[in-house]
């Protein structure tokens, strides 16, 4: 339950700014990054492609391998670096989710998955599972499919 409702929070205020976003990267002429081609008469099987391939599998490896990895790693030293590792390790996964973005697509625009897996990120951080960061994964790739297709 906390889970679900801290994603529809996430949801209400990312994917807003999520497209204003968009709509200002048009306004510059520039295209939004990934692009995503949804065949009309095969929508279901991409829904289900985003749920369970798309962000299952990116989820499994960016927070549940090697963010859970790195917050493993932290100083039990120092309690202030032991309070701070945990932020760091939202941002080096997040560094290393956008960098794979940036070379799968050829895009240097991709870096901008950045914030997104900040997000996803921080919400493994604060649910301590993968339900939560897969879910918004889903719903962002989905919300950002319905809007890059309206912007075009």
């Amino acid at each position: 339950g906390r889970s679900l409702r801290l994603v529809g929070i996430t949801c209400l205020v990312a994917l807003p700014a999520t497209y204003i976003g968009l709509y200002l990267l048009q306004r510059v002429d520039l295209t939004a990054p990934l692009i995503p081609k949804v065949p009309s008469d095969q929508w279901l099987n991409w829904l289900l492609y985003q749920i369970m391939y798309v962000a299952g599998a990116e989820e499994l490896f960016f927070r549940g391998y090697l963010q859970s990895s790195l917050l493993r790693l932290a100083p039990t030293t120092n309690a202030k670096y032991s309070r701070i590792w945990p932020l760091t390790t939202v941002i080096i996964s997040a560094a290393a989710f956008a960098l794979a973005h940036v070379i799968l697509t050829n895009n240097a625009l991709s870096i901008l998955i950045f914030f997104p897996g900040v997000v996803l990120g921080w919400l493994f951080l604060r649910t301590r599972s993968l339900l939560a960061p897969i879910l918004f994964h889903a719903l962002a790739n989905i919300g950002y499919a319905l809007m890059t297709a309206g912007l075009s």
